[in-house]
């Protein structure tokens, strides 16, 4: 695949603001995290606006932080992964992969 072609095929695809709000909204993982947070942290002898307050700035800074990482992160992979080259040393790197597993349960089957 080569560059040109993955550059028409990622802009055939414009996500927006409410792809990523759906996307959050039916996120179970993030929905458990958070409940699983605030049972964990609050305080019933603290000021519950101020418990409140600080776990969700502390979570909201987290994501952000975790978020775009992940989003530069993604980018510059991209980029750098995309040349001919790249892709070639990738099919024989997780090719190999793929062998090394298919022999390890193979081992698992006969030996165990």
């Amino acid at each position: 695949m080569s560059k040109k072609e993955i550059k028409q095929k990622n802009s055939s695809t414009n996500l927006n603001f409410i792809d990523g709000l759906i996307s959050q909204t039916l996120n179970i993982k993030g929905i458990s995290i958070v409940l699983t947070m605030y049972s964990q942290f609050l305080d019933k002898n603290q000021s519950i606006v101020y418990e409140v307050l600080t776990l969700s700035l502390t979570l909201l800074l987290l994501n952000l932080f975790t978020h775009m990482t992940w989003v530069y992160g993604g980018s510059w992979m991209a980029k750098k992964f995309a040349s001919n080259y790249a892709v070639k040393i990738q099919s024989k790197i997780f090719g190999g992969m793929l062998i090394a597993v298919s022999f390890w349960l193979l081992s698992q089957i006969l030996y165990c």
